[in-house]
């Protein structure tokens, strides 16, 4: 074995976070609060996308500019998803499950970030061949005016406590893992 097989073999017999995290617990925590958030607010955006489009499927063209817009994002929301979910999974369960479990967990990983250009290639080709069209709806002077966003104070206040949440559920991940680890 090299040197960082050796270091990563370690930290794995004396930590309950995975080598990726260097065994540490912080570092654990933040990465889980940060992909965890990620995924929600990407789950959710890609929920409200799909939900308004559908119901505006009477009403607007499969390709106008709102929806070729809608698409891109919602695509780009699934590209977070599916990079975030499957690292959540492997860091929830990471020395809980035994080691074939793992192994899959991390194929499962791969397979994932193999797939993941795919969407990701179609909503920027989306944006590229579509960027004069939507620029010129954008410029068009019935919606020219600027937009007032304060009274959408209340939807960015739902996103901190969505994220202090996340952070509640990653601390106590955290917190039993170490329990579990030393004390189990």
């Amino acid at each position: 074995m090299n040197e960082l097989s050796n270091q990563v073999l370690a930290i794995a017999q004396s930590s309950p976070y995975p080598p990726s995290v260097g065994g540490q617990g912080l570092l654990y925590y933040t990465s889980l609060t940060s992909l965890w958030f990620m995924f929600m607010v990407a789950a959710s955006m890609f929920g409200k996308i799909i939900k308004v489009s559908w119901m505006d499927r009477k009403y607007v063209k499969f390709n106008s500019a709102i929806n070729v817009w809608r698409t891109v994002i919602g695509l780009l929301m699934f590209v977070a998803m599916i990079r975030c979910g499957p690292e959540i999974l492997y860091l929830l369960s990471f020395g809980d499950v035994s080691s074939q479990i793992t192994s899959y967990f991390l194929i499962f990983k791969r397979v994932m970030d193999t797939l993941a250009p795919l969407p990701f290639i179609t909503a920027i080709s989306m944006l590229v061949l579509a960027d004069e069209q939507i620029s010129y709806h954008l410029k068009h002077p019935a919606i020219r005016a600027t937009f007032d966003m304060t009274h959408r104070k209340e939807k960015l206040k739902d996103l901190f406590y969505l994220l202090g949440g996340v952070a509640l559920l990653s601390a106590i991940a955290t917190a039993a893992k170490y329990s579990n680890f030393y004390h189990g």
